[in-house]
């Protein structure tokens, strides 16, 4: 009746002294040294050319910092200003999307701390988006 589990299962196995002993007396003597079980998880689809651009002045436009980016040396697949959902203004960060995926690293090491339009940006590689419960 009270057979020990294969490790692996996703109910703890019980301790041999629990074979012959009450059912009560089982119910608190579980053997900890059993694997914990094995939760999967979906990676994440990650895009090694997309980067966080911050500290962008607030009067620059999407194609302003495109041209900065060729200007430095890396062509852009797209160029995205994050906008306040309110005022519709610019909320001075954005994404960067490199059409080249070995050329990130590169820009992040080269661009971050560089002035454009009289401020510091900040580069760094996006992090990807949080699904909401």
């Amino acid at each position: 009746m009270y057979e020990k589990y294969f490790q692996g299962s996703s109910k703890p196995a019980l301790s041999k002294s629990c074979k012959d002993a009450s059912p009560t007396a089982c119910r608190t003597s579980l053997d900890t040294t059993a694997a914990p079980p094995v939760i999967r998880i979906k990676p994440l689809e990650v895009r090694l050319n997309r980067l966080f651009v911050g500290n962008i002045p607030f009067t620059k436009s999407e194609e302003a910092l495109a041209e900065w980016f060729t200007t430095q040396g890396f062509r852009t697949r797209a160029v995205e200003i994050i906008q306040d959902r309110a005022t519709n203004k610019p909320r001075g960060f954005g994404f960067v999307e490199l059409e080249e995926e070995g050329l990130a690293e590169n820009a992040v090491r080269s661009l971050n701390g560089k002035l454009f339009a009289g401020r510091a940006l900040t580069v760094s590689w996006a992090t990807p988006v949080r699904e909401s419960a």
